[in-house]
């Protein structure tokens, strides 16, 4: 475990892991604002995850058995979402875009996950999509080391 950053961030990363009993969804929406949607779907394992879309914030938490399992925070803004309104205020310091060398920077030096990167961010871990050089997806995840 490593200290998490200053930032929007850090708060989304201490959303990982609630259950029903802790204010979730309330810390989301006092960063970006109501949720557009929900949906359930099954897991592969017969399980529902539940996906709570904070569709104009670019947020989204997936749940399994009542518990947030993962925050997504989409930077770029794709067909069925928004991108996250304040990127430059998920990390201090960061711009309006983030790079490979600026989440190193940040978070340190991250582990490779099948071509993935993977930065510790506190008690959970950020799992990073990029497009040609700058992130586009931040996953936060329980940390399992």
């Amino acid at each position: 475990m490593t200290e998490a950053p200053a930032g929007e961030l850090h708060v989304l990363a201490q959303v990982v892991g609630m259950d029903g009993s802790q204010p979730r969804a309330s810390i989301v929406r006092g960063l970006v604002g109501p949720p557009s949607d929900m949906r359930r779907l099954p897991a592969p394992d017969g399980a529902e995850l539940t996906f709570i879309v904070f569709g104009p914030g670019g947020v989204e938490l997936v749940m399994k058995h009542d518990v947030v399992s993962a925050v997504v925070v989409h930077l770029a803004p794709g067909a069925d979402h928004s991108a996250y309104p304040r990127i430059e205020r998920l990390l201090p310091g960061g711009g309006a875009t983030l790079t490979r060398s600026d989440l190193s920077e940040r978070l340190g030096e991250p582990a490779d996950l099948d071509g993935q990167d993977l930065f510790a961010v506190g008690e959970s871990a950020a799992l990073v999509d990029y497009a040609d050089g700058v992130a586009t997806r931040l996953t936060l995840v329980a940390d399992e080391s």
